[in-house]
């Protein structure tokens, strides 16, 4: 985990909208959609589209789940 990496991704509710957040010390960040959710919408999804950090590069061929419950490019979460 690195902090201060620019994740970047979309949204499925939104599509079109790139999100982003910087990880913090720990290497998480949280992201969140930049609509409010539609009363109808049961769940959304993010898809990782990069990460940046100077000095570092990107290689998407390692990401991974640990726990196995996503493919590492993205993550949905049911209302």
């Amino acid at each position: 985990m690195v902090p201060g990496a620019v994740v970047t991704g979309r949204m499925s509710s939104v599509p079109g909208i790139t999100v982003k957040c910087t990880t913090n010390a720990t290497g998480w960040c949280p992201v969140f959609s930049p609509y409010r959710l539609s009363d109808t919408i049961t769940s959304d999804t993010f898809t990782l589209s990069g990460i940046s950090l100077s000095g570092y590069s990107y290689a998407s061929q390692y990401n991974h789940d640990v726990d196995g419950s996503t493919d590492g490019y993205s993550s949905t979460v049911n209302r």
